[in-house]
């Protein structure tokens, strides 16, 4: 009895430390390394670019999702290792900002952060909500880019219209893979059905400029899908498009998320305070205030999140890169209960403010104020 105890006792240990990290995976230290090492279940380990760390199968610390985790050895010297740019983030928020716009060409030049850019061509067409659905596309020879960009919610009766579509009507399917919110898809087709061709003659033009895709809250989520419908297509490489969105709203469903985060690695979604609209829709948890549920096709984030907690926020604002678990909805960062909390009903307006305001600037309306 007290052997086969000890076999046990063995064997448990194993697991348990396979499903922590895994003792033979994680004393890995590269992607060739690791992925030529077996788990505990006989499959090769997983190499995580989030963290630069072997994996076992099934870790409870692997900081990547699915479709993140390199597993073939030959895959290891094609990773597009992401890093957070905040000076690039800074000029992707004026990006926006023009969005809302209905004559970007004439306020790029008032937008110095970005004023080398030139339009060439902006597409608004009316949308559901009796809203203004908009996004324009600009290159920059100076900055060796193309930049892809969507305008937000335009007032208050849209975004009425846009809740009650998203509460009432099921997740449509997505050509590149999972689920998403109808109303999101519906509002980038008004848009996407001009403007990608303007895209696609600049990305054949300037092959080896970079590509910049943007969007502040709706314009975040119409940017989520554009950038990976571009990257499905295979209009460019891994590590030539990148992806900034502010204050985005859960585009779509875990399948959506790991679609996205498999196709497109550079996606950083960054979040202020208590901004409200990233967490809608809400997701599915089992008690409040725990994680969400990955599973059963509820609203889940995609991306690499960046969290500034700063009342406050500026270009020098310091944040938090959010790599904990679970994958995309880091309890530590925006999604943390002592953050949201209080949004409703006691600091709803505050919420509100934190949405509108993201490195100094009111997104929606900077243009109003440019003469």
């Amino acid at each position: 009895m007290s052997l086969l105890f000890f076999l046990f006792a063995c064997v448990s240990l194993r697991y348990s430390n396979a499903w922590l990290g895994g003792n033979d995976c994680k004393d890995q230290s590269d992607c060739v390394s690791c992925t030529n090492h077996k788990t505990w279940s006989g499959a090769n380990c997983r190499w995580c670019p989030r963290d630069t760390a072997c994996h076992a199968q099934g870790s409870l610390v692997n900081k990547c999702s699915q479709t993140e985790n390199i597993v073939n050895p030959d895959d290891c010297d094609k990773i597009v290792y992401a890093k957070y740019d905040k000076n690039l983030a800074h000029k992707m928020i004026y990006l926006c900002a023009l969005a809302y716009s209905d004559d970007v060409a004439k306020y790029i030049p008032k937008a110095s952060e970005v004023d080398t850019f030139q339009l060439v061509k902006q597409v608004t067409k009316p949308c559901s909500g009796g809203a203004l659905c908009s996004g324009f596309v600009a290159v920059s020879h100076a900055e060796k880019a193309i930049a892809i960009v969507f305008r937000g919610t335009q007032h208050f009766k849209q975004l009425v219209n846009e809740i009650l579509r998203i509460l009432t009507e099921p997740k449509k399917s997505f050509q590149a893979g999972g689920q998403v919110q109808v109303y999101f898809s519906d509002a980038l087709d008004v848009v996407w059905n001009d403007l990608q061709k303007y895209v696609n003659e600049e990305m054949n033009s300037y092959p080896t400029y970079k590509v910049w895709v943007t969007g502040h809250s709706l314009g975040g989520a119409l940017a989520s899908l554009a950038s990976t419908l571009i990257m499905y297509n295979g209009k460019t490489t891994k590590d030539n498009l990148m992806l900034y969105t502010f204050g985005q709203p859960r585009v779509g469903n875990y399948d959506y998320a790991l679609t996205h985060d498999g196709l497109v690695p550079l996606s950083f979604r960054v979040t202020h305070n208590r901004d409200i609209v990233v967490h809608l829709p809400t997701c599915k948890t089992l008690v409040p205030g725990t994680p969400c549920i990955a599973l059963g096709g509820w609203p889940y984030h995609h991306g690499k999140e960046f969290f500034y907690g700063s009342e406050v926020m500026t270009k020098f604002s310091p944040y938090k890169t959010c790599e904990g678990l679970p994958h995309n909805e880091d309890l530590g960062c925006s999604n943390n209960p002592a953050v949201w909390s209080k949004c409703l009903p006691v600091e709803l307006s505050a919420c509100i403010d934190d949405h509108k305001q993201y490195f100094g600037i009111s997104v929606g309306t900077w243009w109003k104020n440019q003469g």
